[in-house]
Order: C-alpha cells, then structure tokens, then sequence
C-alpha cells in the first residue's frame, strides 16, 4: 500500500530562518555608511565652493619718472664770437667779459680748456677772474680785470693752449638751492708777454675756449 504524501512543510528550519533575519542586517548597514560616505562628500564639497567664491581686492601705486638737464650758456648763447685781437706786439692785452650761466634743471660745476693753431697759441697766455669787468683804455697795452683771479697772473698766467680752470666751478640748476648761483661773469685777460719771440711776427692763430658742464 502507498503512503500517503504529506504536503511541502512551510516553516523553514531555525538555522534557515537565522540566515535569512541577518541578511536584511547587513544590507542595511551597508546603505547606512553609503549615505553616511555621501553625506561627508558634500560637506567637503561645499567647502571647497566656499573657497573659490572668496572675495579679493587689489591696490596700486603709481608714479612718473623723468630727467633733468644741464645748458651751459655763454652771453645767453650756446657759441660765441671773441672781438678779433689784431696787429699784436710785445705787451699787448685785450680784456673780455664772457657771462656764464646754466639754465638747466639740474645743478652742474664747469671748467674750461683753451686751444689755439700755430706757433702764435701757445705764446698768448690767458689770466681768468671771477666777478670782474673789463677795461681796455686806448693804447692796447694796459687791458686789466676786476674781479678775483681764479688762474696765476700777470707773467705766471696760463698759457692760453691747456687747462684755464681746471677746479670745477659750481653753478645751481634752475630748482637748485638759492645759496649756489646759477650764473657768474668771467673777465678773460688775454697777453702777448714782453717776452714773445721775433719769429712770431706776421703771425696768426685761430683761439678756442670750451667750457665744459658736468653735473654734480
């Protein structure tokens, strides 16, 4: 005789019914650190976007540079002409008054330096005052400066071939300080010594003064 067949047992075993309970556990768990992980990821987020959205400013200093500028001016002139000293012998002169002035910015001392052709040049010889006028009575022979001798004089006095001033003389630029001038008048004494040779007659030079400006 047959058995007769039982129906499918609907409860499960314990240790079946254990496993199934953890399962949902675990999941669960695992959704909760998922959502903790995003949480933190934007936090970090929106701190980084607080940095960028930071507020900057931005100041300045500006300024403009520029030079200065030396003009040395004889007579208010860039060149000037020296009366022509003609039919010379032994003894003559001749005075002249040279104005020299700076009518740059910038403050400047100057010096001066003679040149002359031929053998004529270098016999002449040339004495420099400051503050001096210059007086030439009728006669051509007794020529004199006022004024105070910045070179040796008389039979001492340079000849007018070299270094005439050779001690930078000061003049203030035009925003210089009041206590430099910015001008002075040279009296220029110019000779033919008792001493020239005869082989000088008939003679004749081209003379030249270069005064020369550097800034201080």
């Amino acid at each position: 005789m047959s058995r007769p067949e039982l129906p499918p047992s609907t409860s499960a075993s314990p240790r079946s019914r254990h496993a199934a309970e953890r399962r949902p556990k675990r999941f669960r768990s695992r959704s909760v650190r998922v959502r903790a992980l995003l949480s933190v990821g934007i936090l970090l987020g929106g701190g980084g976007v607080a940095t960028l959205a930071a507020w900057s400013d931005n100041a300045t200093a500006t300024t403009t540079f520029s030079t200065g500028n030396i003009d040395l001016k004889l007579n208010s002139a860039d060149t000037i002409t020296i009366p022509n000293l003609t039919n010379l012998r032994p003894g003559s002169t001749q005075a002249v008054a040279i104005a020299v002035s700076n009518t740059g910015t910038l403050p400047v001392t100057y010096t001066v330096v003679g040149a002359g052709t031929g053998t004529l040049g270098p016999a002449l010889t040339a004495a420099v005052y400051t503050g001096g006028t210059p007086t030439n009575p009728a006669g051509g022979t007794t020529s004199s400066c006022s004024g105070t001798a910045i070179t040796t004089t008389g039979a001492s006095a340079p000849s007018v071939v070299g270094t005439l001033v050779g001690t930078g003389r000061p003049l203030a630029g035009t925003t210089g300080t009041p206590q430099v001038i910015a001008s002075e008048t040279l009296c220029v004494l110019f000779t033919l010594p008792t001493t020239a040779a005869t082989t000088l007659q008939s003679q004749s030079t081209n003379i030249t003064l270069t005064f020369t400006a550097t800034t201080t």
